[in-house]
């Protein structure tokens, strides 16, 4: 009976309770004061929320400008290897080619057209020279003392190269050991040949072959004595009117960051 009483008893506590947060939710006067004390704290909350974020922004802000800090040294030590790179690239090329230094143009490789390692081979590349260098169609690149290829295309700024692997490149050429004369044509994917070399000359593996020379009347063209790679096959058929070697290349030619072009013949 008692617990029945004490059970009745907070039932209709609980009741009031509930009617007064009815009234007082409700109410006008109570939403007027309440918007009065949070316009009145609203201040202070914010100062408090202004402050608790206050290390955070600075720790941001720290960060941020380590980062661009971080990115500004790693341009610079990028910049420095490149020159670093290019001066090397200079030194060399100046202390072992046969060319006169004041013959060449410096370019750096920007455009491999068509090449995806490990699926094609490189047969072109672009450089970051043209027209406004004194580049001009027909100009032979080398790098160091080997022969690269030939200008095909110019702009004011750029110029495209016909590597010696090229289907559409041919020039003459000769062994050093034998003398052998014939004419280099590049035969796609990578691959060249020295072919119409006549069957009275001779050839043998691991011959070096070089250029001829071929060099127009304006200055341009492919000087002579320049490396074109090793023979690395003899192709000789008695019954036939030519022979043919298969030439490689000595240099990898993907791997070049720079190239020079001849801009001018020796006299």
């Amino acid at each position: 009976m008692n617990k029945r009483k004490e059970l009745n008893s907070a039932f209709f506590v609980f009741l009031s309770i509930a009617i007064v947060c009815i009234i007082f939710t409700n109410n006008p006067l109570i939403h007027f004061v309440r918007g009065i004390v949070e316009l009145g704290v609203s201040p202070i909350q914010k100062m408090f929320y202004s402050g608790f974020q206050f290390p955070g922004k600075v720790l941001n802000s720290d960060l941020q400008k380590l980062q661009e800090k971080n990115a500004e040294l790693t341009k610079k030590l990028v910049e420095i290897h490149e020159t670093k790179k290019e001066n090397s690239a200079l030194k060399d090329q100046f202390q072992t080619t046969i060319i006169r230094s004041q013959s060449l143009v410096a370019a750096d490789v920007v455009g491999v057209s068509q090449f995806i390692p490990g699926v094609s081979q490189l047969e072109k590349i672009v450089l970051n020279k043209g027209e406004a260098d004194n580049v001009k169609k027909g100009q032979a690149v080398i790098y160091k003392d080997n022969f690269i290829g030939i200008i095909v295309k110019t702009s004011k700024y750029y110029s495209q190269v016909d590597l010696v692997t090229n289907e559409k490149s041919s020039f003459s050429a000769k062994t050093i050991n034998t003398q052998a004369l014939g004419v280099v044509k590049g035969k796609g994917n990578g691959e060249f040949v020295l072919e119409n070399v006549v069957l009275s000359d001779k050839l043998q593996k691991d011959d070096k072959v070089v250029t001829s020379g071929d060099i127009q009347v304006d200055g341009s063209g492919i000087p002579q004595g320049l490396v074109i790679g090793t023979v690395i096959s003899v192709d000789k058929t008695p019954s036939a009117i030519f022979q043919t070697a298969k030439i490689k290349s000595l240099l990898t030619i993907s791997h070049l960051d720079h190239a020079f072009i001849i801009v001018e013949t020796n006299p």
